[in-house]
């Protein structure tokens, strides 16, 4: 079975690697862009939607009947695995859905789309770096900027990545916030009129993912 982290967690990683990258820098001088910025609070109300049907608990009891945990009691071992059925269905069924997308999706289809996706903590990472003194932009003779720009000629020339894939891509209808939210903190630092221009024809710019993007 294959492992997938959600995105979250990899921004979560992204993190501790930073605060591997500035082990000489104390926990209370380590800094973010958000520090010090005045949070809107809202009053409207929210009705959050119902989850879908499955099981939220597991009754069963524990099949190893010895203190070593090594000898089995079969009738104990049938009741858990049918107390348990519903969850591993649910998590089977998961496991199944991803597996044969991975099988049969348009893996390659997507190509540009998860070269995109990938600046996201990539650039979250080096404004935390930025705001603590460490320059991640230029980690790697500026790979990150490399990135950048092989992202921008392929929504604008996708024929580069159909090229490398062999298969036509998925482009999005338009290039929102979805697609290049990560821009607006890296043209502060790195100017760049195209992305620039396409931020201003997103409508809204929000990524979230990021939970908010670094202040002006």
């Amino acid at each position: 079975m294959n492992i997938r982290l959600p995105f979250g967690i990899l921004t979560i990683l992204a993190g501790l690697a930073l605060t591997c990258c500035a082990a000489d820098v104390s926990a209370d001088q380590l800094k973010s862009p958000w520090d010090g910025q005045p949070v809107a609070l809202t009053d409207a109300e929210y009705t959050c939607p119902d989850p879908p049907p499955f099981s939220q608990s597991l009754d069963a009891e524990g099949y190893y009947i010895d203190a070593h945990h090594s000898v089995i009691d079969p009738v104990k071992k049938a009741a858990y695995e049918k107390a348990a059925e519903a969850p591993d269905h649910l998590g089977q069924w998961t496991t199944q859905a991803a597996d044969d997308y991975l099988r049969h999706g348009s893996r390659a289809g997507m190509a540009l789309h998860y070269h995109l996706y990938a600046l996201a903590p990539l650039i979250m990472l080096a404004e935390l770096g930025e705001a603590n003194g460490i320059d991640t932009y230029s980690e790697n003779h500026n790979a990150i900027d490399r990135l950048v720009n092989l992202c921008e000629q392929g929504l604008k020339h996708p024929e580069i990545f159909e090229k490398a894939t062999g298969v036509e891509q998925n482009m999005p209808d338009k290039i929102s916030g979805a697609v290049i939210g990560w821009a607006v903190p890296y043209v502060k630092r790195h100017p760049d009129p195209q992305l620039s221009a396409w931020l201003s024809q997103a409508g809204s710019t929000a990524f979230w993912q990021y939970g908010g993007l670094p202040p002006s």
